[in-house]
């Protein structure tokens, strides 16, 4: 699966928890400029399968359920102040991405992602009177 593929190729080469966030969107990035580039095959799969009950929308339920819990995760380990906020908030600007991308192209607005998940982070994780 996409994460299975994440995790190996981009975060498996990096320690500290935010920097394997940050890696996470740098991989998306990138894909998005791939000309086999045709946004998150999950995200598609679900809105081809709507019906809750179909295998097809199963998965693609359970993958973003497993990638939303290693954000969680990682976000832990990063000693994020809420780290179910930061997950959701990171979650939402990745599947920005995909739709985005797939819709106004890789150079428009999802280039900007990066930047907006480290500020997420950094706002999550350096909160004043934190250890």
């Amino acid at each position: 699966m996409q994460d299975q593929r994440l995790r190996e190729t981009h975060t498996g080469r990096v320690d500290d928890p935010r920097e394997k966030l940050l890696a996470i969107f740098t991989a998306v990035i990138e894909e998005t400029g791939l000309p086999t580039f045709r946004g998150c095959p999950m995200l598609n799969t679900h809105t081809e399968f709507p019906d809750p009950q179909h295998p097809a929308n199963r998965v693609a339920v359970t993958h973003e359920q497993r990638v939303r819990q290693w954000m969680r995760d990682l976000a832990a380990d990063a000693r994020a102040a809420d780290p179910e906020q930061l997950a959701d908030d990171l979650l939402l600007v990745l599947n920005g991405v995909y739709v985005t991308a797939t819709v106004l192209g890789p150079q428009g607005p999802a280039q900007r992602a990066g930047e907006l998940a480290r500020r997420l982070i950094r706002t999550a994780c350096d909160e004043p009177g934190r250890p």
